[in-house]
Parts: structure tokens; sequence; C-alpha cells
């Protein structure tokens, strides 16, 4: 498998994005800060396989049911403090972002012809 360059700079101005606005390291809400570490942890994999994938060092592993499941515990729950339905939504919207990347990895895999 490989992936044209244009596709790659693709993945790499989602990666960058997704880095302007970091997700803070600790939160007030207990419940929000356990789900932001969720988060963090399953960030460095999917973004790690993102780039060792475009680098062609990896194969395409779709994270997409560990995002959608902590997705759902993030929803799961009803937020009444306007700080915890802040911080909800900004952990909602860095799932998503981390769907993109995976749904755009995916979709750019070529499969190399045989030989």
């Amino acid at each position: 498998m490989y992936m044209i360059q244009k596709n790659r700079e693709v993945l790499f101005v989602l990666i960058r994005g997704y880095h302007e606005k970091p997700v803070p390291e600790k939160y007030a809400n207990k419940v929000l800060n356990s789900l932001a570490v969720d988060l963090n942890q399953t960030q460095e994999r999917v973004i790690s396989m993102v780039l060792r994938f475009v680098q062609g060092k990896e194969e395409f592993t779709d994270w997409r049911p560990s995002l959608e499941a902590l997705a759902g515990k993030i929803k799961a729950f009803s937020w009444k403090a306007p700080a915890d339905i802040a911080f909800a939504e900004l952990l909602t919207g860095k799932v998503a972002e981390l769907v993109a990347m995976v749904v755009l990895a995916k979709k750019f895999v070529v499969p190399v012809a045989a030989t």
C-alpha cells in the first residue's frame, strides 16, 4: 500500500489543526478529567498510527469503534455546569477530529498492484 503525496498533506494539515487547541491535562470534574485522560491516550495511538501509516511503516488500523465508544461515554452524561458542557463539547469535537483523520487515512489507501 502507498499513499499519494497530496493525500498525505491533507492528513498532515488535519493533524496540525488538531494540535492547535490541545485538551487540558487536568480538569476539575473527575468524570470529565477521566474522559480527557482516555482521549489523550487514544489520540496518541491514533495519531501515531496515521503518521506511521503515511510513512508506510504500519498497516491501517480502523480506530473508529474505539473513538465512537469514547464519544458515547462523553454524551452519556447530563452535564449541568456551563464549564462542564463546554469541556464535554471540546472533547466531543476532538474525538470527531480523530475520526475524520481515520476516515481520510482509510479513504486514501491505494492498493499496490501485484507484480
